[in-house]
């Protein structure tokens, strides 16, 4: 029998492994907590609709749901370099994560009708969405800027005690 080096085998594209696991266990909790509270919903929401059909409020959950997997999923497509393998640097994932994001909630709150078909109403979304947008790329850039800083320090004293 051979034994299969993992290293040479590889997985790419959203099957890939991620480089930074949850640093704690709290975090491992929320985040398992979190996939098992989406699966819950998505069954009840899934036995409610077979049940008694579309309804307003199945629609704002399905749609929620869909929206926030899909946020997942294009945060790994656009910032896990083992997904697309294409080299991009930070400064043009961030747009391309946010039009793609912004377009997919859109597109899930028309089908959720998450609100009135006003003009105002989808000013004050695509406002909010940049918004909350700007606010969380200056937090994760400064983060990113913080751990490249930390990561360069390492580095350093690795070099300097390998002389």
């Amino acid at each position: 029998m051979n034994a299969i080096d993992n290293k040479s085998v590889q997985r790419h594209g959203l099957l890939a492994p991620t480089d930074a696991p949850p640093e704690t266990a709290l975090a491992r909790g929320l985040l398992t907590g979190s996939a098992i509270a989406v699966a819950m919903l998505l069954i009840s929401t899934l036995l409610g609709i077979a049940a008694i059909g579309m309804t307003p409020g199945l629609a704002i959950s399905l749609s929620s749901i869909i929206a926030g997997m899909a946020g997942g999923i294009l945060q790994q497509i656009w910032f896990n370099p083992n997904v697309l393998r294409v080299r991009l640097s930070y400064a043009s994932r961030i747009p391309l994560f946010g039009i793609t994001y912004f377009a997919i909630l859109v597109i899930c709150a028309q089908l959720g009708s998450w609100l009135p078909s006003t003009i105002a109403a989808w000013a004050t979304f695509t406002v909010g969405y940049l918004a909350v947008f700007a606010i969380l790329t200056i937090v994760f850039s400064l983060r990113y800027r913080k751990q490249s800083k930390v990561y360069a320090e390492h580095l350093a004293e690795y070099r300097k005690r390998q002389r």
